[in-house]
């Protein structure tokens, strides 16, 4: 999980060129940002991601099938992780909410994971859904 500093434009096409994310976890990324090159991403410890492109084939196994090409960053935007996707995580800030849209109850393992992966009890946020 990060956060995208910056975003470089290319001149000639006015399209985004490259990103710089700054990871919560600073190991994140250090030999690409060390490989780089990139004189940005080494002073202010930020990852250069490219965009990526990626062909796909209508008819996967006829040589002469069109394809298609799409240009993209190799990023996911993310709002809030369920507790199934942090368990094993360790994070330094965290808010955890009780209200329960699609699901009637929490299994009691599923607060444990969820609130054990706070690293300190000043950081951890704890949100109810009062009945009106």
């Amino acid at each position: 999980m990060g956060t995208t500093i910056r975003i470089l434009v290319d001149e000639i096409t006015n399209r985004p060129a490259k990103l710089y994310v700054k990871f919560d976890d600073e190991r994140t990324g250090r030999k690409m940002i060390e490989n780089s090159g990139d004189q940005y991403a080494t002073i202010n410890n930020v990852v250069p991601i490219v965009p990526v492109l990626s062909k796909i084939k209508l008819t996967p196994l006829k040589p002469s099938s069109p394809e298609i090409q799409r240009i993209q960053f190799p990023l996911a935007l993310t709002w809030a992780c369920t507790v199934h996707k942090v368990q094993g995580l360790t994070l330094e800030k965290i808010v955890f909410s009780f209200d329960l849209l699609k699901q009637r109850s929490f299994n009691y393992g599923q607060v444990y994971v969820a609130l054990s992966r706070a690293t300190s009890l000043s950081e951890l946020h704890i949100l109810l859904k009062y009945p009106k």
